[in-house]
């Protein structure tokens, strides 16, 4: 009988550890776990925050430089996976009313292409690519809609420092590109 006892205690605590065991496998390691990819990760570091903004634009009647300020917050989204970001123009004699815009940025695995939508209070909207973080500057390549027609344009974001960027906006016109603004940003 002593042998049987045994094997009845050894069952037992088989069938209260087994379903133990069993559910510790079912739990995916975390190096399973997907991770946002390192592009869009660099490309962000550092940037997600409140950013206040000065700088100089040119209107496009050609009127000359005009002084600009404006806000910038860039946040995470989806646990690393996509950024968002918010801005407002305050009001000035070209923008009466000021200018607020959004974008969204993520990562295409497809086309190895960081990659952006876009739309302000204009009704402007885009989309646009960036190869990633290239020395201290990000470049995003764009299509837009501004004024009802498409437009070739181009944002570049060069990191000065932690707490300082420079955001250039080109245009293209003929097949030749022309800066209409510089901002320099720093974080708050």
């Amino acid at each position: 009988m002593r042998p049987l006892g045994k094997t009845a205690g050894a069952l037992a605590t088989w069938m209260l550890i087994a379903p133990a065991l069993a559910q510790e496998k079912a739990k995916p390691s975390p190096d399973l776990q997907p991770k946002p990819a390192p592009a869009l990760v660099d490309a962000f570091r550092e940037m997600t925050g409140t950013w206040v903004c000065k700088g100089k634009f040119q209107p496009m009647d050609g009127s000359g430089e005009m002084p600009s300020k404006s806000t910038m917050t860039v946040r995470v989204l989806l646990d690393g996976f996509a950024y968002a970001g918010e801005y407002q123009v305050e009001k000035n004699p070209v923008l009466p009313n000021g200018m607020r815009g959004a974008s969204f940025w993520t990562y295409d695995a497809a086309y190895n292409k960081l990659v952006e939508l876009y739309a302000d209070s204009f009704g402007n909207v885009g989309r646009g690519t960036s190869d990633g973080l290239a020395g201290d500057a990000v470049v995003w390549d764009q299509e837009a809609v501004m004024a009802g027609k498409i437009a070739r344009t181009r944002t570049s974001v060069k990191r000065v420092s932690p707490t300082v960027i420079t955001l250039t906006f080109d245009l293209q016109t003929d097949g030749k590109w022309a800066t209409m603004g510089v901002d320099t940003c720093t974080k708050q």
